[in-house]
């Protein structure tokens, strides 16, 4: 999956794309956004973005400059550039910057999303070739394997010098002080003359799947003990339960490609390959535990510990909403304390995303059961919504999704959208967006776009258009107000934006519609 990140000073097209866009379909997972170049840089050195769409007239500092910034730091950045300036020196410029697509404003939806899934391609293209190479330098490198088992195997022993773990880590490419953690990988035999036979293949076969799942996307090392048993020095960040839910991943992997069935023993975290014996000694310690507490994946108590105390938590809360199922302020409390187990112990975005769902989805269940309604979906809509949310999204969505179905939130819904529309009447000539109305209305911004659209027949968005379009036509007809300051009472800053809007919506620019109008006047006189 890839980030993309949208820059506009205008917040309604920053807003407006990235609501149209079905990002998650096309292989992006995280869309990033940023008012100015400046921000976009911050963002660019902290996330990495691997699309960037951009317009070209901002304060602070022009789209041209950004770009050029941005390929310094990351040259295989796809930028896509919008803008409402139809010249041909800006195309040129873009040109010389390697600009991957140039498109005008208002942009076409389908045009759009087609340059995206282009630049998705191409960086899926480049990703395999990438991929393709480092296996064949890595996974096919049987000497360079060799030697690099050699050397962490004398890392177990003690045996590597200071210096010489140095130039390993160096040659390698590895972090110094990478956090990781040894997983030791049991196979687990139910037929002993079976394995014994393909004990050989298997084990070759299980190696290799490890590889390329950690050592080609440099996410840890795959190498064999002095023992014969598979091990790998996993790369971990800050989050708990990182490690564990790649292992994870990595034995179904196992049990559906190679119908191998494994346990896993984890050492603690460990602070670089300096450290690797020592995790890999606790890895040791508790393999010798496991024939007593045979699970699948087996860690330290403290790790084990630490988990039961956060299943505790929700488990607790969950409870404690059940028995207040009708009571919103419950609800809210016991899901600040959900919030603040999550951060406290930072957990992963997956691990989040799962027991927040956990909690909605009981409640839902809880819901339909007393009311006697029909399921509606609306478990389907939040689903969708926490496949990509981070753990701070999943914790707003799920909250939403539980505190409106208990406030009885539907009952209210065309108060809700009069309200919406009284306040958009009586603001067109200010900035307006779905998530600040949402946010007016004390909503989810996704949940408020939905129930706006099933009452209104239009999005929201679209809606803001069309009355800010009937109110300039308005002016444009009993005034002679200028074009710019129509505009502005009308919520356009950028004079240029507004005529291309007005022209898409009228098929005429506001001065052509003017000077119709008057002509029509004029022959009914």
């Amino acid at each position: 999956m890839y980030k993309a990140m949208i820059v506009d000073d205008e917040e309604m097209i920053r807003t407006g794309i990235r609501s149209i866009i079905p990002w998650s379909d096309i292989e992006i997972d995280k869309v990033l956004t940023a008012a100015s170049g400046k921000e976009a840089m911050e963002i660019i050195h902290k996330e990495m973005p691997h699309i960037m769409l951009t317009d070209i007239c901002m304060v602070e500092m022009n789209g041209l400059t950004l770009i050029e910034q941005a390929k310094k730091i990351n040259p295989k950045m796809k930028i896509l550039v919008l803008t409402g300036y139809d010249d041909f020196n800006y195309a040129q410029q873009c040109c010389k910057l390697n600009v991957q697509d140039f498109i005008l404003k208002p942009a076409d939806e389908e045009e759009l999303l087609l340059s995206i899934k282009n630049q998705v391609r191409e960086l899926n293209l480049e990703r395999s070739i990438a991929h393709k190479q480092q296996l064949m330098r890595r996974v096919q490198g049987v000497a360079e394997q060799a030697e690099l088992e050699n050397r962490l195997r004398s890392l177990l022993d003690g045996e590597e010098p200071d210096f010489a773990l140095q130039k390993l880590t160096e040659k390698y490419g590895l972090k110094a002080g990478q956090l990781l953690q040894v997983a030791i990988m049991v196979p687990i035999v139910e037929d002993e003359s079976a394995w014994k036979e393909q004990h050989d293949f298997l084990q070759l076969s299980v190696k290799n799947l490890c590889m390329e799942r950690f050592d080609s996307s440099l996410n840890g090392i795959t190498f064999e003990d002095k023992a014969g048993r598979i091990v790998i020095a996993v790369f971990s960040g800050s989050e708990f339960d990182e490690v564990v839910e790649r292992i994870g991943q990595v034995k179904d992997l196992l049990k559906n490609e190679l119908n191998v069935r494994e346990n896993v023993v984890l050492g603690g975290v460990a602070c670089g390959l300096s450290k690797l014996k020592a995790s890999y000694t606790e890895a040791l310690r508790l393999l010798g535990t496991l024939q007593k507490r045979k699970g699948d994946i087996l860690q330290t108590e403290e790790s084990e510990q630490r988990l039961l105390t956060i299943y505790r938590i929700f488990g607790e809360q969950k409870k404690v909403m059940v028995e207040h199922i009708t009571d919103v302020d419950v609800l809210i409390d016991a899901f600040e304390i959900l919030r603040n187990t999550v951060n406290r112990y930072n957990l992963s975005n997956s691990m989040a995303r799962r027991l927040y769902f956990d909690i909605a989805s009981a409640l839902y269940f809880i819901y339909i059961s007393n009311t006697g309604s029909n399921a509606d979906g609306k478990l389907n809509v939040l689903l969708d919504s926490m496949l990509v949310a981070n753990w701070d999204e999943a914790f707003q969505f799920s909250k939403s999704f539980v505190i409106q179905l208990f406030s009885q939130e539907e009952n209210n819904t065309h108060e809700l959208v009069t309200t919406a529309k009284k306040y958009i009447k009586e603001n067109l000539e200010n900035e307006l967006t779905v998530s600040s109305i949402a946010s007016m209305l004390f909503l989810n911004p996704n949940y408020f776009s939905r129930l706006f659209k099933k009452v209104v027949g239009e999005g929201c968005n679209e809606y803001i258009v069309r009355k800010r379009m009937e109110k300039a036509k308005s002016l444009l007809e009993s005034t002679q107000e200028k074009t710019g300051r129509i505009a502005r009472m009308t919520g356009y800053h950028d004079t240029n934006y507004f005529s291309l809007a007005f022209k898409k919506n009228t098929g005429m620019s506001p001065t052509e519609y003017r000077e119709k109008i008057h002509c029509l006047k004029a022959e009914d006189a």
